[in-house]
């Protein structure tokens, strides 16, 4: 009798929770005033797709119609894209349109895992069912999250892998709940290197899971120490090898086993540039439905105020861990291991602040599942005569919270800062010129001889960029057998200001400036 009524409210909040989720993914999808194109991918969305696309075609990984070749993506999700544009014949839209309901499928999984991984996790537990399908539905609704596993990235891919990784994790050590298995760190570790193919950075994961490994066996003593240690050898060397092709490919080819696009980003970052914009965003992953608007995210106030929550919500993480112990004490642990570092790593020493939001992606199952253990605890300890009137509340509260930002995200929708140079460029530039373009992603994907020019996607650039010539690159470069150079430059509106530059001014003449628009453009003279 006192178990079912809280199961009730949290299967009614969680399932309205859900549906407004799944219809935040879908009624884009239906494209009405060009939205399919326009609401969810982002610019290296495009970047992404346009490699992709390029591999369907059969001019393996690279941009530029393929004379450009690249390593600037995250490869696995990219190969599920070529296979994407491959059935559907290389179709733009239609490519997007599958890419789209994939990760509409990602996330639906996800969602799942975070439910199973819950209930795994506190197996035995007092409302572990109700705390699994909550965490899973608030993430799905979460407009945050909603964005971020729509963005025509690897995102949700990932997520779904570190979830993966975190379910053979723990499955192993419930079979040996002293330290987990050789077989078992075997597949662990053969799950975290596919992992790294959905995106490099689950190099962190790999630390934190070695971490959460060694530091056992550090306590148990000697004869305990040489056990773990080849677990972690086992685990690690797996991984490492599972890597191995992908940090090959890249060395032998770009000369770096870091990809160009990360090589590119960090250039020029000050230290601790992005730390700013940290608290914001791991406070959105801790409420999931309070998005924190723009213009206040670096604000001191709010800065102080969500740097406070946050720091509260891992102190309590680390309060659960020691009460707890045993599987929820590692796991946590380890999550919080893995939050260190990914925050370290783009807070401090990585650029494009813009992309925090989807830097930090990674840690929302964590964060959503102690939420939502907060939440489950905190209204089971009510005393019964104000307990139907707290979850009637909070349920209408959620759900209210959840509809509105998901109506408002649809809204917002159409919002694409870069449509208004692909459609200037598809009235006014032929097929077989050339264009050129800081900021390549969107335009690169609708424009198919665009070279990209911050370096994200093309090595000659970067150099260029590096060595201070990236004038004499736009002016000079050849970039197909019949001998054409960069016919037209366009980007946003501040490409104007390059009239300054001699060998643009000289070369290229400024044809359009439209602040209001957004637009410049420059076309050889």
């Amino acid at each position: 009798m006192s178990s079912e009524p809280r199961l009730v409210w949290i299967q009614t909040c969680s399932v309205v929770l859900l549906l407004t989720g799944l219809v935040s993914r879908i009624a884009p999808l239906l494209d009405q005033g060009g939205r399919l194109l326009r609401q969810f991918p982002t610019e290296d969305g495009f970047l992404m797709m346009t490699v992709a696309r390029n591999l369907a075609l059969g001019h393996g990984l690279s941009s530029a119609h393929g004379e450009i070749p690249t390593n600037g993506v995250q490869p696995l999700f990219t190969f599920i894209q070529s296979l994407v544009f491959t059935l559907v014949g290389g179709d733009k839209s239609a490519g997007v349109l599958a890419v789209m309901l994939l990760q509409i499928v990602l996330a639906l999984l996800g969602a799942w895992m975070i439910r199973e991984l819950t209930g795994r996790l506190l197996a035995g537990r007092a409302h572990r069912s109700s705390i699994g399908l909550l965490a899973a539905a608030l993430w799905f609704a979460s407009p945050v999250v909603v964005n971020n596993s729509m963005n025509g990235l690897e995102s949700c891919l990932y997520v779904v892998g570190l979830l993966g990784v975190m379910l053979v994790w723990l499955g192993d050590r419930f079979r040996n709940p002293g330290a987990g298995t050789s077989s078992g760190a075997l597949k662990v570790g053969l799950m975290l290197g596919l992992v790294f193919w959905a995106r490099n950075d689950a190099v962190f994961l790999t630390v934190a899971v070695l971490v959460g490994y060694g530091l056992p066996g550090l306590r148990e003593g000697r004869t305990e120490l040489g056990v773990w240690v080849k677990r972690c050898l086992i685990t690690g060397v797996s991984a490492l090898l599972v890597a191995a092709p992908w940090l090959i490919f890249n060395l032998t080819r770009f000369g770096s086993i870091v990809p160009i696009s990360a090589r590119a980003q960090a250039d020029s970052v000050a230290f601790g540039a992005n730390l700013i914009e940290v608290p914001s965003k791991l406070f959105e992953y801790v409420t999931l439905l309070a998005p924190i608007p723009t213009a206040l995210e670096t604000r001191g106030w709010v800065v102080v105020v969500t740097s406070a929550v946050t720091i509260g919500f891992f102190a309590a993480a680390i309060v659960l861990a020691r009460r707890l112990g045993g599987h929820v004490g590692s796991f946590v642990r380890l999550n919080i291991t893995f939050s260190a570092l990914i925050v370290a790593y783009y807070g401090l020493v990585f650029g494009a602040p813009w992309f925090v939001s989807r830097y930090l992606f990674p840690l929302s199952p964590f964060m959503v599942i102690l939420s939502a253990s907060l939440i489950v605890t905190g209204v089971s300890r009510i005393p019964a005569g104000k307990l139907r009137t707290i979850r009637g509340a909070l349920v209408v509260s959620l759900v209210i919270l959840a509809v509105a930002l998901n109506v408002r995200l649809y809204v917002k929708g159409p919002e694409n800062r870069y449509m208004q140079i692909v459609e200037w460029i598809a009235e006014n530039v032929a097929d077989d010129q050339w264009v050129g373009a800081p900021q390549s992603g969107t335009i690169g994907f609708f424009h198919d001889r665009t070279v990209n020019l911050d370096g994200k996607l093309n090595p000659e650039a970067l150099r260029a960029r590096r060595e201070g010539r990236i004038p004499d690159y736009i002016a000079n470069e050849i970039f197909d057998e019949a001998g054409r150079r960069i016919t037209y430059i366009a980007d946003w509106s501040h490409i104007a200001k390059w009239q300054s530059i001699p060998l643009i001014s000289s070369n290229f003449e400024l044809i359009v400036e439209d602040a209001q628009a957004d637009l410049a453009v420059w076309r050889r003279r």
